[in-house]
């Protein structure tokens, strides 16, 4: 089976990907990424256990994975070449079956770097990574089936940890490592070590995707320049302030509250026709609004956030309907969209019980 390199980008030029973010990367947001430029688009992290049980529906040209009522997973065929599925994972039972469900993804990564308590209690992200055994019985399980498969992992506790760590998921199979560039347990608040980053790439001979308080352009090229192994960069918070990253030419961040209102009006749109609920929506315009709050990231972490913003966070917290929601943003055309969205969603729930 020939395999879709997606790290590679046309004419094997750097990518800029969509970095998995949970609650965020929802089908609305992965397309305005690749709308925007973006190389490659990540799905948010699933867990394998509950993916795998999920029923496949199409509906309106979308393909839906179901757990129960809830829809895990929502793909767009046309995007297949460029969405990798990111899975949270602890077994090779699961994995297996997830991969071979979803076909609509060029790639499966596995999440080695998350260390929240959701991940880590359940023997996902940074907990797997100390279980090799496990680790290398899933790795080789996955790499079988043929789609390539990717890692996202932090830095480990030393230089030559890391490194060893690189190399020995190579050993197994992956394509492609992502590398973050925290340790194990720490958060946002600590900035990324980029000097160790571009240690590890310099000491390093295979090839890496960086992440990491990525923030403007001149942010990408730094990265970019740490070797000829560096296959791209990974961009998470960034993307929820300024799309413009994914392009070369697609300049940097600026305040601008009616881009902000933009933004989050075309956001709504693609969300409301792609059937996304109401408490999805609101969860990822309050995450925006938050990475505005919290820019510049990492060691520029120094800015005030504007009244403008905390009044938009206080308007849209306080938001119980979506029709509340096209109101504030003064679309009247979307409740339109809305009701014909509900409608569909509502046949589809009553074909379901025939069956």
């Amino acid at each position: 089976m020939k395999q879709e390199k997606w790290w590679m980008g046309n004419n094997g030029e750097q990518v800029r990907v969509l970095a998995p973010m949970v609650g965020i990367c929802t089908v609305s947001y992965r397309t305005m990424a690749l709308d925007a430029g973006a190389s490659a688009v990540f799905t948010e992290e699933l867990v394998s256990k509950r993916l795998c049980e999920c029923k496949r529906v199409e509906n309106s040209g979308l393909i839906q994975y179901i757990h129960k009522n809830d829809v895990m997973l929502t793909l767009k065929p046309e995007q297949q070449s460029k969405t990798i599925l990111q899975l949270g994972t602890f077994d090779v039972e699961s994995s297996i079956k997830c991969v071979s469900l979803i076909k609509e993804v060029c790639g499966i990564d596995i999440n080695l770097g998350c260390g929240m308590w959701f991940s880590t209690k359940g023997e996902m992200g940074q907990a797997l990574v100390s279980n090799r055994d496990k680790l290398e019985k899933i790795v080789k399980a996955l790499v079988k089936l043929g789609k390539p498969i990717s890692a996202k992992i932090r830095l480990q506790q030393t230089h030559e940890e890391t490194l060893e760590f690189i190399q020995w998921l190579y050993s197994l199979g992956i394509s492609i490592i992502s590398l973050h560039g925290r340790h194990h347990k720490e958060l946002y608040g600590v900035d990324c070590d980029w000097v160790e980053l571009e240690k590890v790439v310099k000491d390093c001979p295979y090839d890496l995707i960086l992440n990491g308080d990525i923030c403007k352009q001149e942010d990408i090229t730094k990265l970019l320049s740490f070797g000829k192994n560096v296959r791209g960069v990974m961009i998470g918070r960034a993307s929820g302030i300024h799309l413009g990253l994914f392009n070369p030419q697609g300049g940097d961040y600026v305040f601008d509250e009616n881009k902000t209102k933009m933004r989050m009006t075309d956001f709504v749109q693609r969300a409301i026709k792609d059937g996304l609920r109401f408490t999805k929506i609101k969860f990822v315009l309050l995450q925006i609004i938050r990475y505005e709050k919290d820019y510049p990231f990492g060691s520029w972490r120094r800015g005030k956030t504007t009244l403008k913003l905390n009044q938009m966070n206080q308007r849209i917290s306080s938001l119980k309907t979506i029709e509340q929601l096209i109101d504030i943003i003064s679309l009247p055309e979307l409740k339109k969209e809305l009701v014909q969205s509900q409608n569909t969603n509502e046949s589809i729930e009553e074909e379901k019980k025939l069956k």
